[in-house]
Formats: structure tokens, C-alpha cells, sequence
């Protein structure tokens, strides 16, 4: 676990790297959710 720490810490631009491809993954992730929900949403408001 030590090893692990240690190799992130002499890679920091590695550690960046992973931040960053997880902060954009979670907002494509979110960003994909709210469309479908938004497009569900905008169905059922033009089926009434």
C-alpha cells in the first residue's frame, strides 16, 4: 500500500492525470444522465 503512495508521489503528473480523467468522467457521466433524463421528461410533457 506504502509502494503505491510512494510511486504516486515521485508520478505527479500521473496523479494529475488520473484526477482529471475522473473529474471529466464524472461530468460525461452526469452530463449524459441529465439528457436522457431531459429527454424523458420533455416525452411525457408532449404526450399530454
Amino acid at each position: 500500500m506504502v509502494d503505491i503512495f510512494v510511486w504516486l508521489m515521485s508520478h505527479q503528473i500521473t496523479l494529475a492525470a488520473l484526477c482529471l480523467a475522473t473529474l471529466a468522467g464524472i461530468f460525461i457521466g452526469a452530463l449524459i444522465q441529465f439528457l436522457e433524463d431531459n429527454k424523458k421528461a420533455t416525452q411525457r410533457a408532449n404526450a399530454k
